[in-house]
């Protein structure tokens, strides 16, 4: 009779034991991407201090649905723009949210990415100070070189990218999911 007894005890262990190892091996749960319905763009020019600003904006919010309104980008050939992104959440206007800070608080798990079309003469960088605490660009104060007169756009990309984002170098777009993906027409005379 005892051996009966320990069978179901037995079985009973490997079982609670399988589904605690099942749990311990389950990824943690994704961070939920920030609502963002409006990016604005100061772009400083370097030598002038002259200051121009720039807006997309979907009061819906990013990847909603409703319809979004942007600014064309006017530049200077030939110049140097030190710029500051200002991200922010008006789903409540009553409250409006400055997405900006959040990013700058979780800076370790978000960065910025600029892409400029291949006939647009517009590159950027990241600022030495706009870092994350392993050395890594978070983007919220890129730098931008215009070259000769050209049209094209401006990709402005915001990942959000807890445990993934690179610990060293310049980052990697492809990881994380897309916080914001927007694209403003570019002018540069």
């Amino acid at each position: 009779m005892k051996k009966y007894f320990i069978l179901p005890l037995l079985v009973s262990a490997l079982l609670f034991s399988c589904k605690k190892d099942e749990k311990k091996n389950d990824p943690a749960p994704e961070a939920e991407n920030e609502i963002i319905t409006t990016v604005i763009i100061e772009f400083k020019d370097s030598v002038s201090n002259t200051s121009t600003v720039y807006q997309w904006e979907n009061l819906g919010g990013y990847g909603l649905g409703s319809t979004s309104t942007v600014d064309t980008i006017k530049l200077s050939a030939a110049k140097t723009y030190l710029a500051s992104v200002l991200l922010l959440n008006k789903t409540n206007p009553a409250a409006v949210d400055t997405i900006s800070n959040e990013v700058l608080e979780l800076k370790n798990e978000h960065q910025f990415f600029y892409e400029s079309s291949a006939n647009l003469t517009l590159s950027s960088s990241y600022l030495t100070t706009d870092k994350d605490d392993n050395g890594v660009p978070v983007g919220l104060f890129p730098k931008f070189k215009t070259g000769i007169s050209s049209e094209g756009n401006l990709q402005v990309i915001l990942k959000h990218q807890p445990g993934v984002k690179p610990k060293t170098g310049n980052g990697d777009k492809n990881q994380g999911s897309a916080d914001i993906d927007v694209i403003f027409p570019v002018v540069i005379n």
